[in-house]
């Protein structure tokens, strides 16, 4: 994710790659004080992101968004489509879904092709078996260090 793109919103002035960018993917008509959008694209070896493997995003309990209204992980094929037939047709987990933290206040959200089992499944987010795709974390209403720009979206590390 081009960190920039999120922090600018649609304050482009000059800036018109920027601009083409945010247009294409329709997010350019907001300012960052209403929404931040940031992409997993690739696990943090760089590789991209295949419905096949199974990953974890994993918050600190200090690095979960702030915000005023709600934030949510959304996945996507790589058409920037919903993938059809998942699991629970689910596409998404959000603030509001009742994902469970872990004892030590952090959150994990695994995206896997297969349910991780009874007490994880509230954090489940299905992968597309056999195919690419990423995730659009959305973050409405920002504070704190996500409208500051000290926030850092979490990396998408392989499960063992």
């Amino acid at each position: 994710m081009n960190y920039h793109l999120a922090k600018i919103g649609s304050r482009f002035g000059t800036a018109y790659y920027e601009r083409y960018l945010m247009l294409f993917g329709g997010l350019g008509g907001q300012l960052m004080e209403d929404g931040m959008y940031f992409w997993l694209k690739t696990d943090e070896s760089g590789q991209k992101l295949k419905g096949d493997t199974s990953f974890v995003v994993h918050l600190d309990k200090d690095n979960i968004p702030k915000t005023k209204a709600f934030w949510s992980l959304t996945l996507y094929n790589k058409d920037f489509y919903l993938p059809k037939g998942m699991p629970l047709d689910r596409h998404v987990r959000n603030s509001n879904s009742g994902m469970k933290l872990n004892a030590d206040g952090s959150l994990d959200i695994y995206l896997q092709p297969n349910n991780p089992g009874p007490d994880k499944a509230d954090n489940w987010l299905p992968t597309p078996r056999g195919q690419e795709y990423f995730c659009v974390m959305r973050i409405y209403w920002p504070e704190g260090d996500v409208l500051s720009g000290k926030w850092r979206q979490p990396p998408v590390r392989q499960s063992p």
